[in-house]
């Protein structure tokens, strides 16, 4: 199970202003400089982002769990049963828990 990251910092774009900036480029009104300056993001976050979208429409942004192994719902159901199993008396070591969760 990773660790949850906590944001030290409020740095970074905000995504919803990165998404308006890019809706408000590709309308083509405007060039990457105009709508920088006017939402008060730097040239370069919005070009990055904007190349990004045009390879992925669901191009997701900030910090994400890169190494994640288990879904939410596999990580509840493998809890459950370690704690129902721990109830019945029948503890697992952690080499056996690790074991049992790479089957």
């Amino acid at each position: 199970m990773p660790r949850e990251r906590k944001r030290k910092t409020e740095r970074g774009t905000n995504s919803a202003v990165l998404r308006i900036a890019y809706d408000s480029f590709k309308s083509g009104t405007k060039k990457l400089r105009q709508v920088a300056s006017e939402y008060n993001v730097p040239r370069e976050s919005i070009r990055r982002f904007v190349s990004k979208m045009d390879i992925n429409e669901s191009h997701q942004i900030g910090y994400r769990a890169h190494n994640r192994v288990f879904t939410p719902d596999q990580e509840l159901s493998l809890q459950q049963y370690l704690c129902t199993a721990a109830d019945s008396y029948y503890g697992l070591s952690p080499t056996e828990v690790r074991k049992l969760a790479f089957q």
